[in-house]
C-alpha cells in the first residue's frame, strides 16, 4: 500500500500521512494540500500514523525520516494534595521550548518559564501531553490530585 510523508520544510515535523489502495488514489488525495515537503514511507515503519508523527522527523539535510530524541515528563509532587494551595510542578526532561496539553489548556515551556505548575481544589487525575512538535516525544504523564 503507498504511503506518502507530508512535513515542514521548516523543521522537519511530519504533518500528515496519506495512504492509499494505489498509487494514483495517493496522488489524488494528496493534489489539494499545499505542498510542503513529501517523502514515501521507508520499509519498516509499520506502525500506526498517529505514532510515526509523535516519534519521528524528517532530517532536512538527508531527507530521511529518523526518530526524534526521547524525553520525559515528570511531575512532583505526585499524587498531590486537592487543598488548592499545594502547587505540582511538572517538568521536561530534556528540556526544550515546547506546549503541554492539560486537560482543555496549552501551557507554553520557555527558556524564561521552564516549567508547569499548578494546583486543584477537586480530587482528580490529570493527563499532561506534550503537543507534537519536532524537537522531542515523551509519553503522556497521568498525575493525580487527591
Amino acid at each position: 500500500m503507498p504511503v506518502l510523508i507530508h512535513y515542514a520544510l521548516a523543521d522537519g515535523q511530519i504533518q500528515q500521512i496519506y495512504e492509499a489502495t494505489s498509487q494514483e488514489f495517493l496522488d489524488w488525495q494528496y493534489r489539494d494540500v499545499a505542498m510542503a515537503g513529501a517523502l514515501t514511507l521507508p520499509q519498516g515503519l509499520d506502525m500506526a500514523p498517529s505514532t510515526v508523527m509523535e516519534r519521528y522527523v524528517v532530517d532536512l539535510d538527508t531527507l530521511t525520516i529518523i526518530p526524534k530524541p526521547v524525553g520525559v515528563l515528570t511531575a512532583a509532587p505526585n499524587p498531590f494534595p486537592a487543598d488548592g494551595l499545594t502547587s505540582c510542578v511538572v517538568t521536561l526532561t530534556p528540556f526544550v521550548p515546547c506546549s503541554l496539553r492539560i486537560g482543555t489548556e496549552v501551557v507554553a515551556l520557555t527558556a524564561q518559564d521552564p516549567t508547569l505548575d499548578f494546583k486543584a481544589d477537586l480530587e482528580q487525575v490529570f493527563t499532561i501531553t506534550l503537543i507534537l512538535q519536532a524537537a522531542i516525544w515523551a509519553d503522556s504523564l497521568r498525575v493525580e490530585a487527591i
